[in-house]
């Protein structure tokens, strides 16, 4: 298949939440690649603003959900207006368009269902400090016990899939808890999973928003909770 008709058939999925200038950097980047655009506004303090352009759809949430809503609100417009691969990408500017090709490419081509990134490889993130390295990795480890895979990384948010894990998935998780939640459902239902490392920045103006403790025990707890509904 050209890329040119990839790209038609593909939604980029930008949740967003009080990053106004990261996402206006991203998005400059992002319209530049050909792909449809649905930006999710997850209930910014000031609405978050783009400058009106084809193929982009800004969508505003009446009430702040968190990360899991902010996909899930992307994922279902894509599935209704037909997109058959669909990207997600922090709108804090964290991660590099540059890497779209590569998350794309093991969908185009048919050899993965469902792309993650990773950012332990061969490529160095940028302000990657040890205390966020040690949270991620107990994080992973504990994320690949209660969900029976083997991750290096369960918290990159910078993923790809095709149509029907899409379809699949069961979006219930309105937090960060969701892309755990998400892993574990393409797993469950047999989609082939691809981890590629990708080059990610905290460096940028939002990147330290979450605290890390809080954010760290809600995942500590949801992997808990899935590790026991399976043992029931």
């Amino acid at each position: 298949m050209k890329k040119t008709e990839n790209n038609k058939k593909t939604a980029i999925i930008v949740p967003a939440y009080n990053c106004q200038e990261d996402l206006e950097k991203l998005v400059e980047k992002l319209k530049k690649t050909g792909y449809f655009l649905i930006i999710v506004d997850d209930h910014s303090k000031e609405p978050l603003k783009v400058k009106k352009v084809e193929n982009l759809r800004l969508i505003r949430h009446q009430r702040n959900f968190g990360y899991g809503g902010a996909i899930r609100t992307g994922i279902k417009y894509a599935l209704k207006n037909g997109f058959e691969y669909m990207v997600l990408i922090d709108g804090d500017g964290q991660h590099f368009p540059e890497d779209l090709e590569k998350m794309l490419a093991p969908l185009y081509d048919n050899s993965s269902d469902f792309v993650t990134g990773t950012r332990y490889g061969n490529i160095k993130s940028i302000g990657f400090e040890p205390h966020r390295d040690f949270g991620v990795r107990i994080i992973t480890a504990l994320a690949n016990l209660s969900t029976e895979n083997n991750l290096s990384d369960f918290q990159c948010c910078f993923r790809s899939f095709n149509r029907p894990v899409a379809q699949k998935l069961s979006l219930n998780e309105d937090g960060m808890e969701a892309s755990i939640e998400m892993v574990n459902d393409v797993s469950k239902n047999g989609f082939r999973i691809l981890e590629v490392p990708v080059k990610v920045t905290y460096e940028v103006k939002n990147a330290h928003s979450n605290n890390i403790i809080t954010h760290g025990l809600k995942l500590v707890k949801y992997c808990v909770k899935v590790k026991l509904l399976e043992n029931e």
